[in-house]
Protein backbone atom coordinates (compact mmCIF):
# COMPACT_ATOMS: atom_id res chain seq x y z
CA UNK A 1 0.00 0.00 0.00
CA UNK A 2 2.78 2.09 0.13
CA UNK A 3 3.80 1.88 -3.53
CA UNK A 4 0.29 3.03 -3.81
CA UNK A 5 0.37 6.25 -1.53
CA UNK A 6 3.51 7.10 -3.61
CA UNK A 7 1.58 6.71 -7.34
CA UNK A 8 -1.29 8.81 -6.04
CA UNK A 9 0.94 11.57 -4.30
CA UNK A 10 2.99 11.16 -7.37
CA UNK A 11 -0.36 11.58 -9.57
CA UNK A 12 -1.80 14.43 -7.86
CA UNK A 13 1.32 16.48 -7.99
CA UNK A 14 1.77 16.19 -11.44
CA UNK A 15 -2.20 16.81 -12.31
CA UNK A 16 -3.74 18.19 -9.63
CA UNK A 17 -6.21 15.12 -9.79
CA UNK A 18 -7.31 12.97 -6.53
CA UNK A 19 -6.70 9.32 -6.75
CA UNK A 20 -7.89 6.79 -5.08
CA UNK A 21 -6.61 3.28 -5.73
CA UNK A 22 -8.31 0.22 -3.98
CA UNK A 23 -7.53 -4.08 -4.03
CA UNK A 24 -9.71 -6.41 -2.86
CA UNK A 25 -7.59 -9.43 -3.94
CA UNK A 26 -7.62 -11.38 -0.56
CA UNK A 27 -11.37 -11.69 0.37
CA UNK A 28 -13.18 -12.63 -2.65
CA UNK A 29 -12.33 -15.12 -5.39
CA UNK A 30 -11.90 -12.99 -8.17
CA UNK A 31 -9.40 -9.95 -8.05
CA UNK A 32 -10.73 -7.30 -8.02
CA UNK A 33 -8.71 -3.50 -8.66
CA UNK A 34 -10.51 0.14 -8.94
CA UNK A 35 -8.79 2.99 -9.42
CA UNK A 36 -10.85 6.35 -9.20
CA UNK A 37 -9.34 9.85 -10.45
CA UNK A 38 -11.28 12.84 -9.77
CA UNK A 39 -11.26 16.62 -9.78
CA UNK A 40 -13.51 19.40 -7.75
CA UNK A 41 -14.52 21.52 -10.50
CA UNK A 42 -15.35 24.62 -8.31
CA UNK A 43 -16.71 24.83 -4.37
CA UNK A 44 -20.00 22.74 -5.48
CA UNK A 45 -19.11 20.67 -8.84
CA UNK A 46 -17.14 17.48 -8.39
CA UNK A 47 -16.31 14.54 -11.51
CA UNK A 48 -14.96 11.26 -10.14
CA UNK A 49 -14.05 8.60 -13.17
CA UNK A 50 -13.45 5.11 -12.03
CA UNK A 51 -12.36 1.81 -13.54
CA UNK A 52 -12.97 -1.38 -11.95
CA UNK A 53 -12.14 -5.18 -13.12
CA UNK A 54 -14.42 -7.37 -11.67
CA UNK A 55 -14.39 -11.15 -12.23
CA UNK A 56 -12.35 -10.94 -15.59
CA UNK A 57 -14.40 -7.82 -16.93
CA UNK A 58 -13.47 -3.91 -16.61
CA UNK A 59 -16.17 -1.52 -15.67
CA UNK A 60 -15.93 2.34 -16.27
CA UNK A 61 -18.23 4.72 -14.22
CA UNK A 62 -18.19 8.19 -14.61
CA UNK A 63 -19.99 10.52 -11.60
CA UNK A 64 -20.84 13.93 -11.75
CA UNK A 65 -21.90 15.80 -8.03
CA UNK A 66 -23.17 18.83 -7.31
CA UNK A 67 -23.86 20.18 -3.86
CA UNK A 68 -26.61 22.21 -3.73
CA UNK A 69 -26.79 23.05 -0.23
CA UNK A 70 -24.27 22.26 2.95
CA UNK A 71 -26.25 18.68 3.47
CA UNK A 72 -27.68 17.99 -0.16
CA UNK A 73 -25.63 16.65 -2.88
CA UNK A 74 -27.07 15.39 -6.64
CA UNK A 75 -24.99 12.68 -8.33
CA UNK A 76 -25.54 11.10 -11.55
CA UNK A 77 -23.69 8.02 -12.69
CA UNK A 78 -23.14 5.98 -15.85
CA UNK A 79 -21.14 3.03 -16.16
CA UNK A 80 -20.12 0.94 -19.54
CA UNK A 81 -22.18 -1.57 -18.24
CA UNK A 82 -25.52 0.50 -19.52
CA UNK A 83 -26.16 1.14 -15.59
CA UNK A 84 -26.95 5.15 -15.51
CA UNK A 85 -28.93 6.78 -12.50
CA UNK A 86 -29.16 9.59 -9.94
CA UNK A 87 -29.12 10.18 -6.07
CA UNK A 88 -30.17 12.66 -4.09
CA UNK A 89 -27.74 12.53 -0.95
CA UNK A 90 -28.46 13.86 2.17
CA UNK A 91 -25.24 14.56 4.83
CA UNK A 92 -26.24 14.72 8.88
CA UNK A 93 -23.61 16.03 11.22
CA UNK A 94 -23.95 14.87 14.78
CA UNK A 95 -22.19 16.83 16.89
Amino acid sequence: NIIGSKVRDNIKNATGFDVDIETDILSHQDDRIKVTIGKDISKRLNTEYSVETVGGDIIQKATLKYKLFENIQLKGFNDTEGNYGGEIEFFFDKR
